[in-house]
């Protein structure tokens, strides 16, 4: 990856390099390539002879193109580069990354500047060093501080000069009292407790189960027998059932399976292409996706057979015709 500054103005820090090998073998450098046009790819665009110069030989098929001042006028641009030819296998040339500080500039990137930045900031900052007598005077409290945690006697000491009265013995047991019969009410059941046999049966007598219809109102259920009331659980899952019934799905509900292949102008498969289906070109009536393309640039659909149109969506990419007229047979 080469980095280049933004709006670069010497023409010899836009260059590229490619390496240029026989289309036959793949191998055996190509020498006669001079004076070749490359192309370039700015943030994932279309390939473009706009933005670089043709080739200057270095030798033994090493070649570089300069990039034009306004190709890398944009901090943050990523630009890939190519070349091919009748001769040539196509050659990746380098890839660009276009920043907006100086790569050439050593001292710009810290590797001079630092001790005078950092010892600038200290005498800019808003700081006064404490006086020593104030150090000091922090320093006789802290030494007053024990040298290992506080032992009990130093506890209960502390604990009877405070204001604390220890509660009567008596009101102690009573509290005990109450929650030793919890303790006999309850027993283990695995990783809970729950009440024990007798405590139930020492329960309060009254009282009367739910009724199926009290269970149903508390649940908001429609009555039973009957149509489900507005507002209803019932009623809004009935309202559901029939909305999802109404739908054919991203795949579309007809009888045939298609599969659509996307690809740019160069024949390569489209990764992650947005693509649906309707029945008018102005795509008013979607009766399937949209999907999304897989690696090999293709999108499965199941339609019936009929007209329709297709509509495709990438970023960087402009489809013509878009929608495209398809047939199902």
């Amino acid at each position: 990856m080469k980095l280049i500054k933004a709006n670069e103005s010497t023409a010899s820090r836009r260059r590229v390099y490619f390496h240029l090998v026989d289309v036959t073998d793949g191998l055996t450098p190509e020498t006669g390539e001079a004076s070749g046009q490359p192309q370039i790819s700015s943030d994932g665009g279309a390939w473009t002879d706009t933005g670089i110069g043709t080739l200057v030989s270095v030798g033994n098929g090493r070649y570089y193109a300069e990039l034009t001042q306004s190709a890398v006028e944009t901090a943050g641009t990523s630009i890939e580069t190519r070349y091919k030819s009748a001769n040539t296998a196509e050659c990746p040339g380098e890839s660009v990354q276009v920043v907006a500080f100086d790569p050439n500039d050593a001292a710009a990137l810290g590797l001079s500047r630092i001790d005078a930045t950092v010892g600038s900031r200290l005498a800019d900052a808003d700081y006064t060093e404490p006086a020593n007598s104030d150090v000091a005077a922090i320093k006789a409290k802290t030494d007053n501080l024990p040298a290992d945690p506080a032992s009990n006697t130093q506890v209960n000491t502390r604990l009877a000069a405070a204001d604390y009265t220890a509660p009567a013995n008596d009101d102690v047991a009573a509290v005990k009292a109450v929650t030793d019969k919890v303790d006999t009410a309850l027993e283990a059941d695995g990783a809970v407790y729950r009440l024990t046999e007798n405590a139930l049966e020492q329960a309060p007598a009254g009282g009367s189960a739910l009724t199926p219809q009290q269970v149903r109102d508390a649940l908001k259920l429609a009555p039973s027998p009957g149509a489900p009331a507005g507002g209803s659980v019932d009623d809004e899952l009935d309202g559901l059932a029939t909305a999802v019934a109404s739908i054919g799905g991203l795949t579309g509900s007809g009888a045939l399976d298609v599969t659509i292949t996307i690809t740019d102008n160069l024949g390569t498969p489209l990764d992650g292409a947005a693509v649906w289906i309707s029945t008018d070109q102005a795509g008013s009536n979607v009766i399937a996706g949209t999907k999304y393309t897989t690696a090999l640039g293709q999108v499965a659909f199941k339609l019936d057979a009929g007209a329709y149109w297709c509509h495709r969506q990438l970023a960087g990419y402009e489809f013509d015709p878009n929608p495209a007229a398809i047939a199902v047979s």
